[in-house]
């Protein structure tokens, strides 16, 4: 999920990328019965992060699972606030708990 928003001071947009939490990853310990929605973790030799082919026939896209692998990490700077607001989201019961913040971006303001 993408957040965007202009201000006054960054008037050529401000984005925040967020995911939910187990996309690529799932803590077993914590929830045994959970997996990945993105990657096996079961299956170290499947290749990753390879778009699904169209099949020309049907001009549809195979209903497989995507190995999905990031190759970027969260910064730790995000990782830390994720689990500040996670804590507190969970506190209140919010679904937003499930979310993490991936990363931000703007512009850098000499090129205004």
């Amino acid at each position: 999920m993408h957040i965007g928003h202009k201000s006054e001071t960054s008037p050529q947009w401000i984005w925040a990328t967020f995911e939910q939490i187990d996309n690529l990853d799932v803590d077993r310990v914590a929830h045994p019965n959970l997996r990945p929605s993105f990657f096996d973790p079961d299956c170290p030799l499947c290749t990753v992060n390879v778009q699904p082919q169209l099949d020309p026939k049907t001009r549809l896209y195979p209903r497989i699972p995507v190995q999905a692998s990031r190759t970027i990490s969260i910064p730790s700077d995000k990782v830390a606030l994720n689990r500040e607001a996670q804590a507190v989201l969970a506190k209140l019961g919010s679904v937003w708990q499930y979310y993490e913040l991936v990363d931000t971006q703007w512009p850098d303001r000499s090129v205004i």
